[in-house]
């Protein structure tokens, strides 16, 4: 059955892209490709706008608590913010002073990922309690620019990585030496848009990787201190033809949908999965007319509000109401279960088969005004 949403509300920002999308205790902020943040209250009544929060590109929002959110940028500064007072209480550098494509903050640890700056990219932690040097960095694990970087929801010591070099890493951060903190490394075999920790167990013991090719698969997490060989990964391939869309805006793991989008049609629809049984294409929620023929760059999902945001290249920032019903639950998916594998491409291999793995996807930098940057990173 599908389930039909209308937008109630929106704010408009003529020639701008909306990148990201987070909540916060002072509602929804959102990064814009003019270098702005912007917080709107709930109901997007209004807004409140912190300009030129950096020189270059926002690559990445994260909220760090309900007062203070964290941005990083290609101008190679990570700063964050308090929403109290629309001010800059921090700004980051990394020792090489390379740009940031991507951030990740849990509790007191942010670590964000780097473009390749000559022969190294990675990813440089900071523990959010004294910012003036960082914690940690990895430099060689990656061979192209990090374009993800998520903690372990659980674990405290797991960190995940994803790369235009189509590598998905998994460390251990207690690990200082990068050849041992590396101990699962997924080839997926194009260049990564995202990836993540599935939600489903307590351990969070499964991995998925979305490339900017559309392709997706589905990986067992390693466990680094048991010899026993690893299942076969679950490969989807070119997922559009499949999902009815022509990309895959992101999966909203905690709350259990894929985002997909058609510029077409102007379509938008949030597919419940279960990361056991797979993806539920017959239940699914379509956001009416979504944002036209731009492309869908962020989709919130506020449960406790039962509705959803969503930010395109149009420049608009949507409110979804009526979305999920008061008792909703994802039902397990009736059609389009995960496929099995036919070849397995995961592998466990050091740091220098690393950096001869060789990846055809080159991107270009760009400030959001591309219509081609949807397969780009940023």
């Amino acid at each position: 059955m599908v389930r039909l949403v209308s937008s109630t509300a929106q704010r408009e920002f003529p020639n701008e892209y909306v990148f990201e999308l987070v909540p916060s205790a002072h509602g929804i902020v959102g990064s814009l490709s003019d270098k702005s943040l912007r917080v709107f209250p709930l109901d997007l009544s209004g807004e409140a706008s912190i300009s030129k929060a950096h020189d270059n590109t926002i690559t990445g929002l994260k909220s760090v608590d309900q007062n203070v959110i964290a941005t990083s940028s290609t101008d190679s500064t990570v700063k964050l913010w308090d929403l109290r007072t629309k001010s800059c209480t921090a700004t980051i550098r990394s020792d090489t002073n390379a740009p940031f494509v991507c951030l990740d903050v849990l509790g007191n640890k942010l670590a964000a990922g780097t473009e390749l700056v000559g022969q190294d990219a990675g990813v440089v932690f900071w523990d959010l309690r004294n910012t003036s040097k960082q914690s940690l960095a990895y430099i060689d694990s990656h061979n192209d620019d990090v374009t993800v970087v998520q903690f372990h929801p659980t674990d405290p010591h797991g960190v995940l990585t994803g790369s235009t070099d189509g590598l998905v890493n998994i460390y251990n951060t207690s690990i200082e030496d990068e050849d041992d903190a590396v101990y699962q490394t997924i080839n997926h075999g194009a260049s990564i848009h995202r990836a993540g920790f599935l939600p489903g167990s307590c351990d969070h013991n499964k991995v998925y990787a979305l490339s900017h090719m559309e392709t997706f698969s589905v990986h067992q997490v390693a466990n680094p201190d048991e010899a026993v060989e690893e299942p076969k990964p679950i490969e989807l391939g070119d997922v559009r033809e499949k999902w009815d869309c022509e990309y895959v805006c992101d999966v909203l793991a905690p709350e259990g949908y894929i985002a997909v989008g058609s510029n077409s049609t102007g379509k938008l629809k949030l597919l419940p999965y279960d990361r056991d049984h797979g993806i539920d294409t017959v239940n699914e929620i379509a956001l009416n007319g979504a944002h036209g023929e731009e492309v869908v760059r962020s989709v919130y999902i506020d449960a406790a509000r039962r509705c959803v945001y969503s930010g395109g290249e149009d420049g608009i920032v949507k409110l979804w109401t009526g979305a999920f019903a008061e008792d909703e639950q994802i039902s397990k998916p009736e059609k389009e279960q995960w496929e099995e594998v036919k070849k397995s491409k995961t592998k466990k291999s050091s740091s220098k088969e690393k950096k001869e793995h060789k990846h055809k996807h080159k991107h270009k930098h760009k400030d959001g005004k591309d219509k081609k940057s949807r397969y780009e990173p940023y």
